[in-house]
């Protein structure tokens, strides 16, 4: 699994990122490996409600206060978390 969020690169649609040695194997010269290339397809929404523009605001406050430290994993988790509850109960998934 390679990582981003190690290299704090601001990511912008239609970016390109070349990740050495992390692509196909290469046949000639095997175990070596290629260059990953991973294009980001990035669509902006042109409206955002109320409550996603609150979200994203407590997600930066409570990474401001944490320190900025692991900043997209806490703003990730509380997307999620308005995700999930706002998925139609009879459209989510039984219990695992």
């Amino acid at each position: 699994m390679v990582s981003l969020a190690n290299n704090c690169d601001d990511i912008f649609p239609d970016m390109k990122k070349i990740v050495e040695d992390e692509g196909m194997p290469i046949l000639e010269k095997y175990p070596e490996r290629g260059k990953l290339i991973i294009k980001f397809n990035i669509s902006f929404p042109s409206y955002l409600p109320k409550n996603s523009k609150n979200l994203l605001k407590k997600g930066f406050q409570m990474a401001k206060v944490g320190g900025g430290a692991n900043q997209h994993e806490i703003i990730n988790k509380l997307v999620l978390a308005d995700k999930i509850l706002r998925v139609d109960p009879d459209e989510r998934l039984p219990p695992i």
